[in-house]
């Protein structure tokens, strides 16, 4: 992630915590957060990554558990998870805005089809937590499936699958909210399903 996404990504954290849990017990679970960073790695002992992809995807994956961890010690199981969950959808959303232009029919149907093609393709490999297979373009479609995850991967081995479907979820909250020309589809997950993520964007016309 760029430096200026992660600056914005940790001002959405701390309006999240500030707003919750109130500004003192926000600055105590953002500066251990900081502090582990510092001193702690959730991947001791781990096989090291074997990719870019998988190198980012940690990175990434680093603070949010260090975070967890900090606040599963302050609060509840239900409210961590809760706070979990929309500090990962917003960042989620921040991410993906940066990463994806809005796509709009009229343009998409006006490319080639080597031309459409490598659009999509090129926009949904800016994404460093999965490899892409099966991949499928028309004028009015674009599918392929995710067989591997690395969030959907290293989360459950440092001890927290349970973060992982809130990454899956923020695809469907970004597109509904800033793609309104795209509709996602997807019938199954790794995180959840342990089966190929089934991507399907289908444009609406405009």
């Amino acid at each position: 992630m760029s430096l200026g996404v992660t600056l914005r990504a940790l001002v959405v954290l701390w309006g999240i915590l500030r707003r919750r849990l109130g500004t003192p017990k926000a600055l105590r679970l953002t500066g251990g957060m900081l502090l582990d960073l510092l001193i702690r790695n959730p991947w001791r002992g781990m096989e090291k990554p074997k990719n870019r992809k998988e190198t980012i995807s940690r990175r990434v994956l680093t603070p949010l558990v260090h975070l967890y961890r900090r606040l599963r010690q302050e609060t509840d199981s239900r409210e961590s998870l809760a706070l979990m969950e929309g500090i990962i959808l917003k960042t989620t959303i921040l991410f993906m805005r940066k990463k994806i232009p809005v796509i709009r029919p009229g343009t998409i149907k006006q490319m080639s089809p080597s031309g459409r093609r490598g659009y999509l393709v090129n926009i949904a490999r800016r994404f460093f937590n999965a490899e892409m297979e099966n991949i499928e373009v028309s004028e009015t479609f674009f599918k392929y499936d995710i067989n591997r995850c690395y969030f959907a991967r290293w989360l459950p081995r440092c001890g927290h699958p349970e973060l992982a479907p809130f990454f899956c979820r923020g695809d469907f909250e970004y597109f509904s909210r800033i793609q309104p020309h795209i509709r996602l589809e997807r019938t199954h997950t790794l995180a959840i399903d342990q089966q190929n993520c089934d991507f399907k964007f289908t444009l609406r016309e405009d």
